[in-house]
C-alpha cells in the first residue's frame, strides 16, 4: 500500500523495518524538513481495537518519557483508516549487529548504563517495558544506546485491560519467570531482560534457548542461572544478580545494578587492560587473568609509574592494595589442610546419595564454612541440585506430588539457594494445591448428586444439593456439571411453582 497520499506532511523514502502488529519507515517531514521514523499500524490489525489502543498507547507513553536514552516520539495521530506514529529517526542500527561485530567489555558496560539509566527513569514514573531486547536496542550516530519499542509497556499503577490476567506477554528468549507464569510484574522484570541482553553481549548467544517457544519458557523457569566462560568471572555476580529466578533474590533495583555495574567497572580500570579486547567468541573473552600472574607485571607497571622518589610511604600503599585484593582469598594453612581433604569425603557422599542423611553430615557445607568461595564445593552443591532435579520432575511427571515435594526438601537442606529447586517447590506446590481442590470438587459433586436423588434441593441447611454445588463453584469457577446443577434445582423450583400456580395455591 502507498502510505505518501494518505498521511500528509510526510514523505515517505524507504521502508526501515517490519513487525508483528507495525511497519516503520523513513521520511521525511516536510514542513521542518527533517528525517523521521514513521511507524505505521498494520493493516490487517486496525478492525482490532485494542491492537489501535495499544499502539495509541505506546505514543502517549513514550511522549511522557523524555530522556537521552529513550527514543523521541514527536507525534501520533490517525488518517481516515490509517494509525501512525511520528518518532526520532536513529541511523546507527540496533544491538543485535553490534554483538555479531563484537564489542569490548569497556562498550558492554557503557550500553549496560546507559539502558539502565533508560529504565530506572520510565520504573519511576511508573512504567515497565517489559520487551528489553537487542531488536529494541537502537544507537545514535555518536554511540548512545537508546531503548525504543514501548508497545507493550504497562504502568504499575493501573490497570488497562490490555493484558488479561495469567497472560504471558513479551519475547520468548528475553522474558522473565514471572512474565511467562503471566504473574503480576513489577521493574524487577526488566532487570531480568537487561540481564539476558548483557549475557548475550558477553558471550555472543543467548543463556537459555530451546527447540522451541515453549521449551525456553520451561528454560528461564527451571534452569539455573548460566555460568560465564572462565575468562569473564568478574561478570558472574552482575549476571547473578539479574538472572535470579525469584525476584525478589535479584537486584532490588536498577540504581542498585548501576552501582554494582560502576564497582567491577572501577576494578577493571585499576587491575587490566583487558576492556580494550574485543569478545568474538566465549573462548576469546576477555577478562581478568590470575592473580599468581597477573599481580607482579601490574605492581612492576605501577612502581615505574610512581618512580622511587616519591618514597616509601607510597610504595607501601600501592603494595598494600596489591596484597589487599591477592589476601582477600586467603585461608589459613590449618583450614586449608583440612579442607583440602572435604572433596574427596563430598564425592563419596555424593555417590553414595548420602548427603542429606544424616542431617548436618555434609561434606560440601563443611568446606564451605572454611572457604566460602570454594568452587569444587559450589559445583558439588549444584551438581547435587541438578540430580535432585531429576528425580522431582520423574516424580512430579507421574503426578506423586507429595513425594516430589520431600525430594524437593531435601535437596534443599543442602542447597538452600538453588534457584532451581526453589522454582519447582513453588511449582509443586500449586500443583499439589489444584490437586486437593480437584479432589474435593470430585467429592462434592457425589454428595451433591446424591442429595437431588433424593430431594434434598436447598433443605436442611447443612446438606443439600444447592450448598454443595455453591461449594464446587467456589473452588472452581468454571465447573458445568455444578452450574447445570443448580439450573436444574431452578427449574424444578419452576415447574413446582407452575403446579402450584395452575392449582390456585399461591400461598
Amino acid at each position: 500500500m502507498d502510505y505518501t497520499t494518505k498521511i500528509p506532511g510526510y514523505r515517505i523514502e524507504s521502508k526501515i523495518g517490519v513487525g508483528g502488529m507495525t511497519t516503520v519507515y523513513r521520511a521525511i517531514q516536510e514542513a521542518l524538513e527533517r528525517t523521521v521514523a514513521l511507524k505505521i499500524m498494520a493493516p490487517t490489525m486496525i478492525a482490532d481495537p485494542s491492537a489501535a489502543e495499544r499502539f495509541l498507547k505506546e505514543g502517549k507513553t513514550v511522549a511522557r518519557l523524555n530522556h537521552p536514552n529513550i527514543v523521541t516520539v514527536y507525534n501520533i495521530g490517525r488518517c481516515e483508516s490509517i494509525y501512525y506514529m511520528v518518532m526520532e529517526y536513529i541511523e546507527g542500527g540496533n544491538l543485535n549487529a553490534r554483538i555479531r561485530q563484537g564489542l569490548t567489555i569497556e562498550n558492554i558496560f557503557i550500553i549496560c548504563k546507559q539502558l539502565a539509566a533508560a529504565l530506572d527513569y520510565a520504573h519511576k514514573r511508573g512504567y515497565v517495558h517489559r520487551d528489553v531486547k537487542p531488536e529494541n536496542i537502537l544507537f545514535r550516530a555518536d554511540g548512545t544506546a537508546v531503548l525504543s519499542d514501548f508497545g507493550i509497556a504497562k504502568a504499575l499503577a493501573s490497570d488497562t485491560g490490555l493484558t488479561p490476567i495469567g497472560i504471558s506477554i513479551g519475547t520468548p528468549e528475553y522474558m522473565s519467570p514471572e512474565q511467562i507464569t503471566g504473574r503480576p510484574l513489577d521493574s524487577r522484570c526488566d532487570l531480568y531482560s537487561l540481564g539476558i541482553v548483557l549475557y548475550e553481549m558477553l558471550t555472543r548467544q543467548k543463556p537459555f534457548k530451546g527447540d522451541n517457544a515453549m521449551s525456553t519458557a520451561m528454560m528461564h523457569l527451571h534452569e539455573p542461572v548460566p555460568k560465564l566462560p572462565r575468562k569473564l568471572p568478574f561478570c558472574q555476580p552482575l549476571i547473578d544478580g539479574l538472572l535470579a529466578k525469584n525476584p525478589d533474590e535479584r537486584f532490588a533495583t536498577v540504581e542498585q545494578f548501576i552501582q554494582n555495574l560502576d564497582d567491577t567497572s572501577a576494578r577493571l580500570r585499576l587491575f587490566t587492560k583487558s576492556s580494550r579486547s574485543k569478545i568474538k567468541t566465549p573462548r576469546s573473552a576477555t577478562a581478568v587473568q590470575s592473580n599468581d600472574k597477573k599481580l607482579p607485571r601490574t605492581l612492576t607497571r605501577l612502581t615505574r609509574k610512581i618512580g622511587l622518589v616519591t618514597g616509601f610511604g607510597v610504595l607501601v600503599v600501592v603494595v598494600g592494595t596489591a596484597v589487599y585484593w591477592k589476601m582477600t582469598s586467603y585461608i589459613d594453612p590449618q583450614t586449608r589442610m583440612i579442607s583440602d581433604r572435604l572433596p574427596a569425603q563430598a564425592e563419596r557422599q555424593m555417590e553414595g546419595s548420602q548427603l542429606t542423611e544424616p542431617v548436618g553430615d555434609n561434606a560440601y557445607q563443611d568446606i564451605l564454612k572454611l572457604d566460602p568461595r570454594n568452587q569444587q564445593a559450589l559445583d558439588g552443591l549444584k551438581k547435587h541440585a541438578d540430580r535432585v532435579a531429576e528425580k522431582v520432575l520423574a516424580k512430579q511427571q507421574q503426578e506423586q506430588y507429595e513425594e516430589a515435594l520431600k525430594l524437593v526438601a531435601q535437596g534443599l537442606a543442602v542447597s538452600p539457594k538453588s534457584s532451581g529447586l526453589l522454582a519447582i517447590q513453588k511449582e509443586l506446590t500449586q500443583q499439589l494445591e489444584q490437586k486437593h481442590r480437584q479432589r474435593n470438587v470430585t467429592r462434592l459433586l457425589a454428595i451433591a448428586k446424591h442429595q437431588m436423588s433424593i430431594s434434598r434441593l436447598i433443605e436442611p441447611a447443612d446438606d443439600n444439593a444447592y450448598a454443595s454445588y455453591t461449594k464446587v463453584l467456589e473452588l472452581d469457577p468454571e465447573n458445568t456439571q455444578a452450574k447445570l446443577g443448580l439450573k436444574r434445582i431452578a427449574g424444578q423450583f419452576e415447574q413446582l411453582a407452575q403446579q402450584r400456580q395452575r392449582e390456585e395455591l399461591f400461598q
